[in-house]
């Protein structure tokens, strides 16, 4: 082989390296169904996730406390990132998590058409992404870039009253 050869193996392997080890957002989609089913992806791993009703009261974002519905992270499901969970139906806890709001076991509110909801799952070992949405004509549809979520972004402060 030739030096250029080894040089572009070198670099091809080194960078392949780099991208499978760093740091990826976290993303949130959403199916479009009622009730929505969400999907977590990159490589971070959550506190919690939670569902506000839009608009978040004062009091709420503050405190870091409330919404409708949120679930947390059992012991061995905090040691996986977000891309190796399950798609999240609303109003379900899936395997290897606890429902925390409402009360274990109780059923949270149906999501009311026109009305906007945020899904806030913040993550640590990566940036994390807030989803507003709401239902319109029964499907849930994203609603890109909505203030009430940037302020709920810039409130949060990283006491994760919530997480546990």
């Amino acid at each position: 082989m030739t030096k250029q050869h080894n040089i572009f193996w070198f670099v091809l392997l080194l960078g392949g390296v780099c991208v499978s080890g760093c740091e990826q957002d976290t993303r949130i989609s959403i199916d479009g169904n009622n009730p929505p089913k969400f999907k977590l992806r990159g490589s971070g791993k959550v506190y919690f996730i939670r569902v506000y009703k839009d608009p978040v009261p004062e009091s709420e974002m503050s405190k870091n406390e409330g919404g409708i519905w949120q679930i947390n992270p059992d012991e061995k499901m905090r040691s996986t990132s977000v891309s190796g969970y399950p798609e999240i139906t609303y109003g379900e806890v899936p395997s290897g998590f606890i429902q925390k709001i409402p009360n274990t076991g109780a059923i949270p509110p149906r999501l009311e058409e026109g009305q906007k909801y945020i899904l806030f799952a913040p993550t640590y070992n990566a940036n994390f992404e807030i989803l507003v949405f709401m239902i319109k004509d029964g499907k849930s549809v994203k609603i890109p870039g909505h203030p009430p979520a940037t302020k709920l972004l810039c409130n949060y402060s990283g006491g994760l009253s919530g997480r546990r």
